[in-house]
């Protein structure tokens, strides 16, 4: 549906019928679909949600424990300067994906 926003991380369940906004990292299912649960504890929803992990070199990833979030965050909170990531937003509507901006990440406390 245009205009509902699907967040980061979302899982979308087969057949389900999206008609408003889905939170990041939530699994929603459903006829209309809704919130079943979310795939992490808040904190690391927070902690992933900051790193904006997706935006780094698949080779750096490559190295970090991708199964165990709170590990991984902890890996990205060590990552060496070389690995930054940039961030080039994209306006998604029905027919295309367009590039808003591109801008380095600041590092990260």
């Amino acid at each position: 549906m245009e205009g509902v926003t699907i967040g980061t991380g979302a899982v979308i369940g087969a057949r389900t019928i999206v008609t408003q906004d889905v939170p990041p990292y939530a699994i929603f299912a459903g006829t209309p679909g809704r919130v079943i649960r979310f795939r992490h504890p808040p904190e690391i929803i927070v902690g992933l949600l900051a790193s904006r992990w997706w935006n780094l070199p698949r080779n750096y990833l490559s190295h970090a424990p991708m199964d165990k979030p709170a590990d991984f965050l902890l890996h990205l909170n060590q990552r060496p300067p070389e690995a930054q990531a940039h961030y080039s937003g994209l306006r998604i509507t029905r027919d295309h994906m367009t590039p808003l901006t591109t801008e380095k990440i600041p590092e990260t406390a």
